[in-house]
């Protein structure tokens, strides 16, 4: 075979993708392959896919690779990032052009960053494709999954985030969500049941707690109330804003709309965020009935006194599990549902969680969907979940974690997880701490602190154009 063939076969199944906005609709257009068959030629080299990952071992998806490499001629290099230099190196690479045909995104991620994201591939895409062509490309996208499909085999958050204008953007493998850890001796000595309820929680977290002569907090009975030294604190306080009724942002997606009131049918108006932020703020806040909890950094952090037996309730997601027993295996403790507000009508939690996806500057976006499509076919999903122990994704995977103790909880709350529409999940960390801080050392009110904190969200908001999310 000549050098040229070879190399038509080597690159003619990649693609060149290009997203554009037209009148505010999504408009993806690729490139046809030109080997359109899923079947390579023997002779035809194997079609490297680069792939970017963060957290996980790549021990988890060992076995799934060498499968999928040893039944396609394709070869997938895996590459592991640190959280902390991801994001800035992702962007980079795909903006230098040279970024990975798969990346991980997190679950705020896709307002932000959807213009890097070839979203899975339709036939209409391939707009300068003759007939005879799509007929031979069709078989391939037939085999992906459709989107009705997604939508009802993942619990509803995931199509929340991951679908934008009718497009599939991600695949997650797995969804967590925040829990209650609770220490179960020190309940069980003050006689408390484990509370589902926030008020229960914060009269639970005043019992537990006790201070030196001094006034100075020497058990806590509830890690909540700052920002720096409580693990996804901003998480938590979002999680209390949904609950209370609280939504990110306005339907034009041009304002932040979490710290505006309600006004229920048959009810007085409120305000959910300015609801949340105080009753948060209140347990660092020493003048407080739910004090519990010290602003001293070298003393205190959540998990790690939550680990040392000197707090009796810190809330987190099911990675800390493992956290907390490599800290102290003797702790004896439990996880249970997330707390809610009294008489809540529905249960709610908050989702983290990543998805894999592709990269509008790979030359392979097509083999890139079809690795991604078997990577959370059913089987395979679950040997990921059993090899890096986190919980479900797929609403029928939800009943194989019923019985365990550690990741029963997670996979049961996950129909209910609830995400924050974000258009930087940095920034709006950095304005929700620092609203957090006001409050807590009284530079601000509660309602000025929520103000400020909306309003430069609102100011984001409006620096571009961001897309919609769900369907």
């Amino acid at each position: 075979m000549t050098r040229l063939l070879r190399n038509i076969f080597r690159w003619g199944s990649r693609l060149q993708t290009k997203l554009a906005k037209k009148a505010g609709v999504l408009v993806v257009v690729l490139a046809l392959p030109l080997v359109l068959s899923a079947c390579a030629s023997p002779e035809q080299p194997p079609i490297l896919l680069t792939w970017w990952n963060v957290f996980d071992d790549p021990l988890a998806y060992r076995d799934i690779i060498k499968s999928y490499e040893e039944n396609n001629n394709i070869k997938i290099e895996l590459t592991t990032f640190t959280y902390a230099e991801y994001e800035q190196e992702l962007v980079r690479s795909i903006a230098s052009g040279t970024g990975p045909d798969i990346f991980t995104i997190q679950n705020s991620w896709l307002p932000e960053h959807r213009d890097l994201i070839a979203p899975q591939p339709q036939i209409q895409d391939f707009v300068d494709a003759t007939q005879d062509e799509l007929d031979a490309i069709q078989p391939r996208l037939d085999a992906l999954v459709g989107l009705r499909e997604y939508v009802d085999s993942y619990v509803p958050v995931v199509a929340q985030d991951f679908v934008s204008e009718d497009r599939i953007f991600a695949i997650p493998l797995y969804v967590d969500s925040l829990a209650l850890f609770y220490n179960k001796d020190l309940l069980n000595s003050a006689n408390r049941s484990v509370p589902t309820t926030w008020t229960d929680f914060a009269d639970t977290a005043e019992v537990l707690t006790t201070r030196d002569a001094n006034g100075r907090i020497t058990r806590s009975g509830a890690a909540l109330g700052a920002s720096s030294n409580i693990n996804r604190s901003i998480d938590i306080l979002t999680t209390m804003m949904i609950q209370s009724g609280a939504t990110p942002v306005d339907a034009s997606r041009q304002f932040a709309s979490f710290a505006e009131e309600i006004a229920p049918p048959n009810g007085n108006t409120y305000n959910p965020g300015f609801d949340a932020l105080e009753f948060y703020t209140d347990f660092a806040i020493d003048t407080s009935d739910h004090f519990t909890w010290s602003l001293d950094p070298e003393t205190w952090y959540s998990i790690e006194n939550f680990a040392s037996g000197e707090v009796a309730m810190m809330i987190n997601y099911s990675h800390q599990v493992e956290a907390v027993r490599n800290k102290n295996a003797k702790l004896n403790f439990g996880i249970a549902r997330l707390p809610t507000l009294e008489g809540a009508r529905f249960y709610e939690t908050y989702a983290n969680y990543w998805g894999h996806t592709v990269s509008k500057s790979s030359p392979a976006v097509v083999e890139a969907w079809e690795f991604l499509n078997y990577l959370g076919r059913d089987d395979n999903n679950l040997t990921y979940l059993q090899n890096a122990q986190k919980p479900p994704a797929k609403l029928s995977q939800v009943p194989a974690f019923e019985n365990d103790l550690d990741l029963g909880v997670f996979a049961d709350q996950a129909a209910v997880a609830k995400s924050f529409y974000t258009p930087d999940a940095g920034l709006t960390e950095t304005v929700l701490a620092q609203a957090i801080e006001d409050v807590i050392l009284n530079r601000r009110s509660v309602e000025q602190a929520l103000q400020v904190a909306a309003s430069q969200i609102t100011q984001q908001l409006q620096s571009r154009e961001y897309p919609p999310t769900g369907i």
